[in-house]
């Protein structure tokens, strides 16, 4: 079993990733040693061993426990003691994200050929790993709502690290839009359907598609839904910065939330 001392990439305290996890940006691990739990704020966090499931690589990580949220930005991303996006391990031999820990014989297998696989050399090794997990979620072929939801994360991860924001999140986009036609008719997922098309607006602002996000937002102009009571209002924030052809980030505190009545 190969066994590496230098630590990769942080490592997550869910390997299934579900969106908006809490945790805290991942650190440089040169100066911590194994299991030395780290706080920052109110989260929580130390560093552990992982063995990469696919080729048995050891390497150290990150794993969070904790961590909150004090607002949230118009591309949902969260904001305060937390991670956006949540840390993910990488072997630093493959360079597969840890999405999984545990694949059965099959899954290992065909993770591997993926892993090995043309595409993923040459789109996935050389970006971070919520892009890199971006790639293999499509080859997997994954519900289009969770791989627009991975690239909107590894459009974060590329405002972190100076990396290509503008790749990520034309890759968001494209899945959520599909997201969006795939879900219209479905009447239990109308949540993520309507998140789709709210994000689409976010994405084509952020991008500088000032034309169509307008377009995009007049089509959700009388959107709503009880379980998104924060859509109204980003709503209205969209059309300000549309109007202002503003495609900078908000910093998730400028319009907070309106007190209760």
């Amino acid at each position: 079993m190969k066994r590496h001392c230098a630590p990769a990439a942080g490592g997550s305290s869910r390997f299934n990733l579900t969106p908006l996890r809490p945790g805290l940006r991942r650190p440089a691990l040169g100066l911590l040693s194994f299991a030395l739990a780290v706080a920052v704020g109110a989260s929580e966090r130390a560093v552990v061993r992982l063995a990469c499931p696919l080729d048995g690589t050891e390497f150290e990580a990150v794993q969070e426990f904790s961590g909150y949220a004090e607002g949230q930005r118009l591309d949902l991303r969260k904001i305060g003691p937390i991670s956006q996006p949540p840390t993910l391990a990488r072997c630093p031999q493959c360079g597969f994200p840890l999405f999984t820990r545990h694949p059965d014989a099959a899954e290992a297998a065909r993770l591997r050929a993926l892993v090995a696989g043309e595409r993923f050399r040459t789109e996935g090794r050389s970006a971070g790993p919520w892009f890199a997990l971006g790639v293999l979620r499509e080859e997997l072929h994954a519900d289009p709502f969770e791989i627009g939801w991975t690239y909107l994360n590894a459009s974060w991860e590329a405002e972190d690290e100076d990396g290509d924001y503008a790749r990520a999140a034309q890759r968001a986009l494209a899945w959520f839009d599909r997201a969006a036609d795939a879900l219209r008719a479905d009447r239990k997922r109308s949540k993520d359907g309507l998140v789709a098309r709210y994000l689409g607006v976010e994405l084509c602002r952020r991008l500088g598609r000032f034309d169509a996000a307008r377009q995009r937002l007049d089509a959700l102009v009388d959107a709503r839904d009880s379980a998104l009571p924060w859509l109204p209002r980003a709503l209205d924030a969209q059309a300000r910065r549309i109007a202002a052809r503003d495609a900078a980030p908000d910093d998730g505190r400028a319009e907070p939330p309106r007190p209760p009545r």
